[in-house]
């Protein structure tokens, strides 16, 4: 019996999180036809395709990482709710942690600088998994945003250090290796 093969019955009411806009958008980086995405896709595509920091065939790191952070600002000023469920999920279930951890830092700032509230201190308790992810995401933080923590990030932070930080964890991960 087939596993993977399924009639078009077993796949009714399931919805890819891509979708186009329907009209052609310019060309692919080979001269194609390219459609373009609403920010929900693009960010989501991004997000499970890009290793931070990393050039890729097409495009530069730096350039990728641009587009990652832009469009995570984008979309927390649109949906933060859709946004919380992303970065919950690229971290959890695809485990991409330096992904996870730059969409929810950056949608947390985008939010800041226009006056919301409410949801920052979520994006970033999302993305923290493990116990040495809250160094990461405030040394992040510090790189792109400067000395200034604010207070939702800061409350995100010790939301996730008061569930991570565990006796076996504080074994595993202070040691003279890690950072």
């Amino acid at each position: 019996m087939s596993k993977h093969n399924r009639t078009a019955a077993a796949l009714l009411g399931r919805r890819s999180p891509v979708s186009s806009t329907g009209a052609q958008q310019g060309s692919t980086y080979e001269g194609a036809p390219g459609w373009g995405r609403d920010a929900k896709s693009e960010l989501f595509l991004l997000a499970v395709t890009a290793l931070a920091g990393e050039d890729t065939f097409y495009e530069k790191a730096a350039d990728r990482d641009a587009r990652l952070t832009a469009l995570a600002g984008q979309v927390a000023l649109d949906d933060v709710a859709w946004l919380l469920r992303l970065v919950g999920w690229v971290r959890g279930e695809a485990q991409l942690r330096s992904a996870a951890l730059m969409i929810a830092a950056e949608g947390a700032a985008a939010r800041l600088a226009a006056g919301e509230h409410g949801g920052n201190r979520a994006l970033v308790t999302a993305a923290l998994r493990r116990p040495d992810e809250p160094g990461e995401l405030v040394a992040y933080w510090l790189a792109r945003h400067g000395r200034a923590l604010p207070q939702p990030v800061k409350r995100g932070v010790a939301d996730a250090v008061r569930s991570l930080y565990t006796e076996r964890a504080l074994a595993k991960y202070d040691t003279a290796a890690a950072g």
